[in-house]
């Protein structure tokens, strides 16, 4: 009997290790080409991986033929992942009409409805092809020998909805990009917070270069190498803020503008990161990012229990600081973050 029950249990083992789904590959074939796609004030990017296709989001209503021009031009024909980060129309605007151009395996959004034309379109195409899934934390794919791991998503209504944006890394060999939808500062906390690894090389900067996402905390976790910023010239937003640019400057990161520059490709090998925009191409060999927003403990005002990074123009006067060592020490102190550096 405990022959037999032994051998019972080598069974088991072995068939579910050989059932379980493989999050990554132990070795990575060929490159990743992710291209950041020039569709002004809006987002879309489009990922390769051999013969695998992944897109992020689709530009505003307008793009939707632009996009599906440029997709097709890469010779695809089948969408693995089409990755709706949240609904608003400079995001899922063109999703309907490229969805119903290609043949799509997956399709993943935080939400399944939302009050408007544009996101009842992507619904209405989405449901023609495979339906809706909806993005859980955690949850991991691979495209090829990439590997995505969703590290934010949330489908609650109490949540603005830039705050519900899928954000995900995508692993390459020793290559990693941080995709961020439009996820501002309090979304961004929690994921330094939970303690998720973000440290990116490539980081598709969040909310089009707005004030309310980049903030140092979460630049001091990601510390990119390589900051894409998706945008329309002369925007009457004014992205990207002069605040952001400056704090990703501070980050050493190279800042690339679609509006500036037009689609974006950075890709790689799994150890060298190639750029290329125009006529430009850089390859940059091996990692190469500087911590240059490494923590370096905080300035707290003792009257308005504010507290703000070295450097910040809202500092209080010398007598009224107080040198905090760590962003848990100050708020466990009762320091909230100052407005303006949004440490």
């Amino acid at each position: 009997m405990k022959k037999f029950l032994a051998l019972l249990l080598a069974f088991l083992l072995i068939f579910c290790c050989a059932c379980t789904p493989q999050e990554e590959s132990p070795n990575v074939e060929g490159v990743l080409q992710v291209y950041f796609i020039d569709v002004g004030q809006a987002d879309c990017a489009l990922i390769i991986q051999g013969e695998h296709a992944m897109l992020v989001d689709g530009g505003n209503v307008a793009d939707g033929p632009d996009v599906i021009s440029f997709i097709k031009s890469k010779k695809i024909n089948t969408i693995d992942v089409v990755v709706a980060t949240h609904a608003h129309e400079d995001h899922i605007g063109g999703l309907g009409a490229i969805i119903d151009n290609f043949t799509v395996n997956k399709i993943y959004s935080p939400v399944k409805d939302y009050d408007s034309v544009c996101f009842e379109e992507f619904k209405d195409a989405s449901d023609r092809q495979c339906g809706i899934s909806i993005c859980k934390k955690g949850e991991t794919f691979n495209l090829g020998s990439a590997l995505i791991n969703v590290v934010w998503a949330t489908d609650s209504s109490k949540e603005d909805t830039n705050n519900t944006s899928i954000v995900f890394t995508l692993k390459f060999g020793k290559i990693t990009y941080l995709f961020t939808g439009d996820a501002e500062h309090d979304v961004e906390s929690r994921i330094v917070d939970s303690g998720a690894d973000i440290k990116a090389d490539v980081l598709k900067v969040g909310h089009h270069g707005s004030n309310t996402s980049s903030s140092y905390y979460f630049l001091r976790t990601v510390l990119p190498q390589f900051a894409v910023i998706s945008c329309g010239k002369d925007n009457t937003y004014g992205h990207p803020h002069n605040q952001v640019t400056e704090r990703l400057l501070q980050a050493d990161a190279t800042v690339l503008r679609t509006d500036k520059l037009g689609t974006i490709l950075i890709s790689t090998d799994g150890e060298n990161i190639t750029v290329k925009y125009g006529d430009v191409t850089q390859t940059v060999e091996g990692e190469t990012a500087t911590p240059a927003l490494q923590p370096t403990g905080y300035i707290g005002n003792k009257n308005s229990k504010k507290f703000h990074v070295n450097g910040c123009k809202s500092l209080p006067k010398e007598e009224n600081r107080v040198i905090l060592d760590s962003r848990e020490e100050a708020i466990n102190n009762g320091y909230t973050p100052c407005g303006m550096c949004k440490p």
